[in-house]
């Protein structure tokens, strides 16, 4: 099973019951479900700062082209 696509069904699945329920369901262990949860959050977290280290970079960059015009 694909974390990410698991992620997305206990998200949906969350709405209407519990998640032992869902990993039972999945059988799915409750420690992977959180392992998985914990590392798609982090990896999601590093992506978000890498991006916005990019707009900063950019805006950054922009601030410095238009004070020398």
């Amino acid at each position: 099973m694909v974390p990410r696509i698991a992620l997305q069904a206990f998200k949906e699945l969350k709405k209407t019951m519990t998640i032992t329920k869902i990993c039972r369901l999945l059988n799915v262990p409750r420690s992977t479900y959180y392992r998985w949860r914990e590392q798609y959050t982090n990896a999601m977290r590093c992506v978000d700062l890498k991006q916005s280290r990019d707009v900063c970079k950019k805006d950054a960059m922009f601030k410095i082209k238009s004070r020398r015009l």
